[in-house]
């Protein structure tokens, strides 16, 4: 066998603040990289194996490698926060991200639409990274490429609160085969989809440009628009939109978004901190509300973290 990555590592969650879907098309996204961290153990220290079907089990098959140790998921595998790409990245041999995002991607050639690998380029990297892929040629064939940059670095803090969803029962979107579905490729061609999703993408390329100043207020506003626009076009669950309608109208809340396929996984909330600091958010009503549909607080306060760490 050939080598492999040992000893301790760990990779944080990660969530899309905008762009899901859109980014499988070409356009930009914004993902954010927080905690809690997926983990790479020793046996002893528990955790589980990597499944032999999962992008990691298939890519360590494909290159002969093997996986020591076993996988700790701080989510308890609910997913929704990038377990799949953190396995991927934890049981690939250290190399720069095009090289692991092209390895990621060649697992998914048959696949009607392939993952973007976003989420994997936002893990490894950290903080609140810009993905966009950029295809030269016919679709099918195309040479694809990506850019990424870093919007905000590790350690940055935000009024953005983040909710699980998928501890609710049937809430949880297997992506892979919702990618595999013949009508979501053809949907994501509808010119008035693009006609919906790409002003507040361009809006969003100045509003999250590293050269200003984040201001939340209006990525809230951009983070509920964009989620309009996908509901309009059936790319937001029932479950998911009857969330965002319930928090949406909360007093000193910006903004409401899901996040994941269907956007069905988890709910980030931005929200006024002079109105309602992380310490006392628990009193808002709009936050006893989430309580209240089954939604868990995964984090009050959005902090960028590192990406993919040696850990030894």
């Amino acid at each position: 066998m050939s080598p492999h990555r040992e000893g301790p590592a760990s990779v944080p969650a990660k969530c899309f603040i905008l762009g899901e879907y859109a980014v499988l098309t070409g356009l930009p996204a914004w993902l954010a990289a927080f905690s809690p961290r997926f983990s790479r153990r020793a046996k002893s220290a528990g955790g589980s194996a990597i499944h032999p079907q999962s992008p990691a089990g298939r890519w360590l098959q494909k290159s002969n490698s093997a996986f020591e140790g076993l996988f700790f998921d701080p989510f308890n595998s609910a997913g929704g926060f990038g377990a799949s790409t953190a396995q991927f990245l934890l049981a690939h041999d250290p190399a720069p991200t095009p090289q692991v995002w092209a390895d990621y991607r060649g697992l998914f050639l048959e696949s009607e639409l392939r993952p973007s690998g976003a989420d994997l380029v936002c893990q490894q990297s950290g903080g609140l990274v810009f993905f966009q892929i950029h295809r030269e040629g016919p679709f099918k064939t195309a040479t694809e490429s990506f850019e990424s940059r870093t919007v905000a670095i590790p350690g940055t803090r935000w009024p953005i609160a983040v909710f699980s969803a998928t501890q609710i029962g049937g809430r949880k979107v297997d992506t892979h085969a919702h990618l595999s579905q013949r009508d979501l490729s053809l949907k994501l061609d509808s010119p008035a989809l693009w006609s919906a999703w790409s002003p507040i993408l361009l809006e969003a390329g100045d509003a999250l440009s590293p050269a200003r100043a984040l201001d939340v207020e209006h990525l809230g506003s951009l983070m509920t628009r964009y989620a309009r626009a996908l509901g309009l076009h059936g790319l937001e669950s029932p479950a998911a939109r009857e969330d965002r309608l319930a928090i949406e109208p909360g007093h000193g809340v910006w903004g409401v978004k899901g996040c994941g396929a269907l956007l069905n996984d988890s709910l980030i909330v931005a929200y006024d901190p002079k109105i309602w600091n992380s310490s006392h958010l628990f009193e808002a009503e709009w936050y006893q509300t989430a309580m209240a549909r089954g939604l868990e607080c995964v984090t009050p306060e959005l902090t960028l973290d590192i990406g993919l760490s040696d850990d030894r």
